[in-house]
């Protein structure tokens, strides 16, 4: 080989290599993450999000570095960090939607948080059809509590209950999810050392909030019972003898977007609300909770709250085995002539919003 051929070998291996050089860096200026999620960009300088076909498509200026954090967010506002050290070597494998499963009530997460599969998207609307809802299509949690046989009307609930003239959830809207380290759940005796000033805070409940609601005809001895005594109404966890027992009762779930757990029944719960870009809300069809042909009374009284899990707290010695640490969200005097062309109640701490409505 001549020294001139020699030369023109070399020129031609660097200019392979310089332009597979340029075509590498030109491949790294987009990333296409096939995912299920439905998936937002939080403004960042540099970046674009396109939606596509099976996924995202992420455009990155030629300022961009890697590696970079992203700050991406859901339909319902779940904050998702997405940290890329080489776009060219992204798993996609590890985008997918998931349950969360995490002790910690706050803070963000690395991977979408799988929905509910009873969700519908119409009308840039995300509806949970309530009719696919074994539990909660017509109110059946209540048959569960302890009061059951204790209230003897509550035998209509299963025969009577139908879809004519009935109190319907149409709207949620929740701002905080109640789950959260910072609430205080107790402040009195120790029930063990008998002392007083023992503090319990709510314990690490987890990524996923399970909101509960309860109908009762309206008392005006409702109105003002401590917080013990209510969640013992609701709960169906009064004495039998008790003369605060209603006359009928429904219970059962306010159903969130995300799937919270696998199972025979898909429970669907709200998310951590802490870094939440937006309030989540979610319209509902069919979700009935009331039947106003069994009982002639047309005024109710409506209580949500949100469920806790105490056991471990009971165990290690912390609570008296029969006291309730769920939160009590708010409370509503609700009357069938006011939701006939439905109404929204707002909790006192303006951080949850229900809108009822009668149907025909």
């Amino acid at each position: 080989m001549t020294l001139r051929s020699k030369q023109i070998l070399i020129y031609c291996l660097i200019l392979m290599t310089l332009s597979q050089l340029s075509f590498a860096k030109i491949q790294k200026r987009s990333l296409v993450i096939q995912t299920e999620a439905d998936l937002f960009l939080k403004s960042t300088p540099g970046v674009n999000l396109k939606k596509v076909a099976k996924g995202i498509e992420l455009y990155f200026s030629d300022s961009i570095q890697f590696p970079l954090q992203l700050s991406l967010f859901d339909s319902f506002g779940a904050p998702i960090e997405l940290v890329l050290q080489d776009p060219s070597g992204f798993d996609l494998n590890q985008f997918e939607p998931r349950i969360i499963k995490r002790s910690s009530p706050n803070g963000k997460v690395n991977e979408p948080p799988l929905y509910c599969s009873r969700l519908i998207h119409k009308q840039n609307k995300w509806i949970y059809d309530a009719k696919k809802d074994p539990l909660n299509h017509y109110p059946r949690v209540q048959f569960s509590d302890s009061d059951f046989n204790s209230i003897p009307n509550q035998n209509k609930l299963l025969t009577k209950f139908d879809d004519k003239n009935t109190l319907t959830v149409s709207h949620v809207k929740v701002k905080y999810d109640y789950e959260d380290n910072s609430i205080l759940d107790y402040k009195g005796k120790h029930p063990v050392t008998k002392k007083e000033g023992h503090l319990v805070y709510e314990g690490n409940g987890g990524y996923y909030a399970n909101f509960h609601y309860a109908i009762l005809p309206y008392h005006s001895k409702y109105l003002n019972l401590p917080r013990q005594k209510l969640l013992q109404l609701v709960q169906g966890k009064l004495p039998k003898n008790s003369n605060l027992l209603p006359k009928l009762k429904t219970h059962s779930f306010l159903p969130g977007p995300y799937k919270s757990k696998n199972g025979i029944y898909e429970l669907c719960e709200w998310g951590d609300s802490s870094f939440a870009e937006f309030p989540q809300e979610l319209t509902y069809n069919d979700l009935l909770i009331w039947d106003w042909d069994l009982h002639k009374s047309d005024k109710l009284f409506v209580v949500v709250w949100e469920g806790d899990e105490e056991d471990w707290m009971i165990a290690d010695g912390l609570l008296d085995p029969y006291y309730l640490t769920d939160d009590v969200v708010g409370t509503f005097v609700v009357t069938r002539k006011e939701t006939l062309k439905g109404k929204t109640y707002t909790n006192k701490n303006k951080d949850f919003e229900i809108t009822l409505k009668t149907s025909p």
